[in-house]
């Protein structure tokens, strides 16, 4: 992994901000973290480096991985690993054909979304 850069994290905790719905601004995002946003500023303007605790409740809050926030090398997913399961207990289940269009509708969806998930399903055939 690489180095941990404050602006970086603040810089993806913005874009999210941007793409959600419900959470509209760093402040709103800090309440519902139960921390300050001049904290979170302070990650960007004096390159402070979060707390493991603090990340964890704004990665929980954002439905990221707090590897992602910090490196952006984890993929953006608010799946929880049992709709991760069923998802793949689904798609193995699934006749080809049925398995080729749920991964057409899977990667148009990702495409807009500028990630692709990071878990393979066992028995995936790629097509």
């Amino acid at each position: 992994m690489g180095e941990v850069k404050p602006v970086a994290i603040v810089n993806r905790i913005e874009m999210l901000i941007t793409e959600s719905d419900e959470i509209k601004s760093i402040y709103s995002l800090a309440k519902q973290c139960g921390i300050s946003d001049q904290t979170i500023l302070d990650w960007r303007n004096k390159n402070r480096s979060p707390t493991i605790d603090k990340l964890s409740k704004v990665a929980e809050v954002l439905g990221v991985s707090i590897d992602w926030l910090v490196y952006g090398e984890d993929n953006i997913s608010k799946i929880s690993s049992e709709e991760h399961q069923e998802l793949c207990r689904l798609y193995d289940a699934a006749e080809d054909d049925a398995r080729h269009y749920a991964l057409v509708i899977l990667r148009d969806s990702a495409e807009r979304k500028k990630g692709f998930p990071q878990r393979a399903c066992a028995g995936q055939d790629g097509r």
